[in-house]
């Protein structure tokens, strides 16, 4: 039955009509759709107007741009330390892990990270960061990124360092009761 005398069939019966679709490769593979009456058949082939199609489409996201400095503030580059950390070091410091922190050095626009997974030094952090090369001793190459300690003041808000401060002086109270 051609496709016409089917759209006849249809028109005259409004029965149910089932529509198969059948490829055959290695596998055979078949998909049926089921339709009541011709206006169902009609819509899927050519809809009546615009309105009737659904808007499959989302609206573009805007892409929101974090709002970098373009300096750092003064009182990071004047008071280095010399101390270089690395991502670890500097999470054992404050209390948190290097993933924190990196995400950190991120969000701060001092370093993004690539697309291996490897994160680059922006010429925002390139005063406070440095590329180290290191090789372990079963021939093992890599790179860190190692940053001022001083950077640790640009990377936590006041309240944060208080509370950094505050388990600092919790740990040194420990250690003293557990020496003495």
């Amino acid at each position: 039955m051609n496709k016409k005398a089917l759209r006849q069939k249809a028109k005259e019966h409004k029965k149910e009509i089932i529509i198969g679709v059948v490829t055959v490769t290695t596998v055979a593979i078949g998909s049926y759709l089921v339709y009541r009456n011709w206006d169902s058949i009609k819509t899927l082939f050519r809809p009546k107007s615009s309105k009737n199609i659904p808007t499959i489409i989302p609206e573009p996201i805007k892409e929101i741009k974090p709002h970098y400095d373009t300096i750092l503030p003064k009182e990071i580059t004047d008071n280095l330390t010399g101390e270089k950390m690395t991502a670890k070091e500097l999470g054992f410091e404050t209390y948190c892990s290097a993933r924190e922190i990196n995400k950190r050095l991120v969000g701060k626009g001092l370093q993004v990270k690539n697309i291996f997974g490897e994160y680059d030094i922006t010429e925002l952090g390139e005063p406070v960061g440095i590329v180290t090369h290191k090789t372990t001793q079963y021939g093992y190459s890599f790179s860190n990124n190692e940053w001022d300690s001083a950077i640790i003041n640009y990377i936590f808000s006041k309240e944060e360092l208080e509370e950094i401060e505050r388990k600092h002086k919790i740990f040194d109270d420990i250690l003293n009761d557990y020496a003495a």
